[in-house]
Parts: C-alpha cells; sequence; structure tokens
C-alpha cells in the first residue's frame, strides 16, 4: 500500500453525496463495524449513505449504531438509493459481496478496503494492506488522512471491527498499532468491559449446543498438530445451530496445546462444504486455502468445496499431507 491508495480513496469519499456500503456474507465483526463506522464517518459529514450485504446483521453486533437500517438479501428486493460510489469493506473477494455485476448494480465506482492478501484489487480505487489486523484500523486512518472527526458511534463500530477480528487484541499483528488505535477509540467514550460482554458473553443456545458437540468429535493426526472437525447439515438441524452459530468456533481449536493446523468443515444444506482454517508456523492457513481456490490471512483464512462432506475432508488432509511431507505421522485417512 502506499499513501497514494489511501489519498484515491478519500478522493472518491470526499466528491461522493451518496454512498452505499457493502458487507460480505455471513458478516463478522470486521466488516459489519468497519460498515456501520464508515457510515456514521461520512453521515457526519453530509453523505447519504445506505449499508447492505447479502445476509443480515448477525446477533452479536445487532447492537450497533446503525445495524438496524442496515437491508440485507438479493440486490432486486433491495431498495437503495442510487450511489456515486459503493465500497466494500473487509472483502476479500467480489463474489462475497454481490459479485461484481451486482456492485455495478448499485453505483458506477467501486472502491475496494480491504486486509485480505489474496484480494483480486477488483475496484476501479482498492486500498489493500494485508498487513493490517482489521479493516476497521485501516478507516481511523482514512478519517485522520480526510480531516474527518470520528463520533463515539462511529469509534464503537470501529473498535468492534478491530477487537473483532484480532480476537481481543491477541493476534493480528507483531507491532502496537492496534493496541494504539483502539486505546484512541476509547478515549473517545467507549466502554470496553460492556463491548466485551456483548460480543463473548452472550452465546446462544444453539451454539452452546454445537460447540458441544465440537469438542465431543475432535479429529487429529498422531502427533496432534492438526485438527479438524467435520458438521453435517444434519447435525446442524438436529441441533438447531444456524450457520451463524459456527462462526468462530474454529479458535477454539486451534487454542489446543500443540496445534498448529485447525481446520473446521461445516455442511450447508446445499451440500457445499464451508473449511475455515487456523494456523500457527510453520503452517499457513493463507497458503493452504489458495491452494484450494479460496483466500484470506496468513493464519485465519477460508474455502468454499463442492458437495461431498467426508470428500472435502480427505482432499484437503491429503493436500496437507502433501505440503508438509512425511513430517505428520498420519492416521488412516479413511472415512
Amino acid at each position: 500500500m502506499s499513501d497514494a491508495d489511501r489519498s484515491a480513496v478519500v478522493a472518491e469519499l470526499t466528491r461522493a453525496q451518496r454512498v452505499a456500503v457493502v458487507m460480505h456474507v455471513l458478516p463478522d465483526g470486521d466488516t459489519t463495524g468497519s460498515a456501520l463506522g464508515l457510515a456514521a464517518v461520512l453521515r457526519s459529514r453530509g453523505r447519504t449513505v445506505s449499508v447492505l450485504g447479502p445476509d443480515p446483521v448477525l446477533p452479536p453486533y445487532q447492537f450497533l449504531p446503525g445495524a438496524a437500517a442496515v437491508a440485507s438479501g438479493p440486490l432486486s428486493p433491495i431498495r437503495t438509493p442510487e450511489a456515486d460510489v459503493v465500497v466494500t469493506v473487509d472483502c476479500g473477494h467480489p463474489d462475497r459481496c454481490f459479485g461484481l455485476g451486482g456492485l455495478r448494480q448499485l453505483a458506477p465506482r467501486v472502491v475496494n478496503i480491504d486486509h485480505h492478501r489474496s484480494n483480486p484489487l477488483f475496484g476501479d480505487v482498492n486500498w489493500v494492506e494485508p498487513s493490517r489486523a482489521a479493516v476497521g484500523e485501516m478507516l481511523v486512518d482514512l478519517s485522520d488522512a480526510a480531516g474527518w472527526p470520528v463520533s463515539v458511534d462511529a469509534a464503537l463500530c470501529l473498535y468492534v471491527s478491530l477487537v473483532s477480528d484480532t480476537e481481543g487484541l491477541r493476534f493480528g499483528s507483531h507491532d502496537s498499532r492496534e493496541l494504539e488505535t483502539a486505546a484512541r477509540l476509547v478515549r473517545v467514550g467507549l466502554d470496553p468491559d460492556r463491548i466485551a460482554r456483548q460480543l463473548w458473553e452472550n452465546q446462544t443456545w444453539p451454539r452452546a449446543r454445537l460447540t458441544g458437540w465440537m469438542w465431543s468429535h475432535v479429529e487429529h493426526d498422531v502427533a496432534g498438530r492438526v485438527v479438524w472437525v467435520r458438521v453435517s447439515a444434519g447435525v446442524q438441524r438436529d441441533l438447531g445451530a444456524h450457520p451463524e452459530d459456527a462462526e468462530g468456533l474454529i479458535n477454539g481449536l486451534r487454542a489446543l496445546e500443540g496445534v498448529q493446523l485447525a481446520l473446521f468443515f461445516r455442511e450447508e444444506e446445499s451440500g457445499a462444504v464451508k473449511v475455515s482454517i487456523r494456523s500457527r508456523p510453520p503452517f499457513s492457513a493463507g497458503a493452504l486455502a489458495e491452494r484450494l481456490g479460496g483466500g484470506g490471512h496468513e493464519h485465519a483464512a477460508g474455502i468454499v468445496l463442492g458437495p461431498g462432506l467426508d470428500e472435502a475432508v480427505r482432499s484437503v488432509l491429503a493436500l496437507v499431507k502433501q505440503e508438509c511431507g512425511e513430517t505428520i505421522n498420519w492416521t488412516d485417512l479413511s472415512v
């Protein structure tokens, strides 16, 4: 990234009077907080802003200012004012946020703000910084560069973006930038304790049931360095769990002693298999996802594979074994 990329985004948003901000599918804290935070900043500058995405705001983030007004679903039924520019936030690929054709329906200009290393730079203007922990952190820099103040509402949203994508400021970077940004946002007038309770101590019963099921069905290689869980669509139905109830569960697998690669295979009702990947050195979740046609960050990535849960497990584990040679003492991969 150069300062020119950020300056180009500032120029686009300074010219625009009507802005559409788009979140990705199954919106996590980064895309939700970034979208709502950017919207709050732009509205304070007199802009007309709409926030939309393929899926509704998830329960942990519905307390954020502006969440109730987010439009979700297929583009055709969504009624949003015609925009001068559409901004995608935390969207590593346009297919995760309506597709490039859909974005063009919303506005003639596309601005892509992201931190995924696999981002294909699909916007007319692209500001992509893989070294940044969260897009919310980038938007604080954007506000500074533009001379736009950050209100309490905007600070709350951007703080949630930052702490959710770093798992409470535990992961995501090797310097002090994130801590300094978080402290600055807190000084605007936030209550970190209340925010933490809302994000991490407000678990649904279906998620609790799915968590318990996960821990009793963990599989692993002999050395315990690689662990995985496969969750069928039938299991999710039996537990009353929705896709959002599985979000983030993989982080618990990576936290197991000695684990360096964690895989979470979740079968969707369509038969497709969503694979979440988390890693520690020497494994690279991002490199593995890219080999499979997906993408993400160095140690947090994912991919959606075709139908066949057990086949997805076999193919991914075979690739892991190929990448690692014989350094892993594998168990029988038959299912």
